[in-house]
């Protein structure tokens, strides 16, 4: 592995790890079984993340309020469709209380094109930027 992709991988970890894993009361959401895979290779635990595909919006509230979440990050990809989820998942959580986190998808994504000069708009690439696990 590049010693840049090396230290890339550790700030994404890092990153995730502080907005995710090391707060009880979050949750992410991402758009699909890929992205929970890299995610989970990150070092997100599999409890943590909500799967968009495979759940009604019935259904997320009702996990995220037995949760009792107070934030939510969303990392859903950069393109129409991710756009268009993250901003109903904004709305439903400002339903519930819960505070909306869409930036950390940004610092990642930032912190990327910053260090290697390649620009991703999906988190299932994360993996290809990082390393294969």
């Amino acid at each position: 592995m590049k010693a840049v992709e090396a230290e890339l991988t550790a700030l994404v970890e890092k990153m995730l790890n502080k907005e995710i894993n090391d707060r009880e009361d979050v949750m992410v959401v991402v758009e699909g079984e890929k992205d929970r895979k890299v995610l989970i290779s990150l070092g997100v635990t599999s409890d943590k993340i909500i799967v968009y595909s495979s759940l009604n919006l019935d259904n997320i509230v009702k996990r995220l309020e037995a949760k009792k979440i107070k934030e939510l990050v969303i990392l859903t990809d950069f393109d129409k469709e991710g756009k268009k989820i993250e901003k109903r998942l904004i709305e439903i959580c400002h339903m519930l209380g819960i505070n909306p986190n869409a930036s950390l998808k940004r610092k990642i994504f930032s912190e990327i094109f910053k260090n290697t000069g390649k620009s991703i708009t999906s988190v299932e690439n994360l993996i290809k930027i990082t390393k294969h696990r």
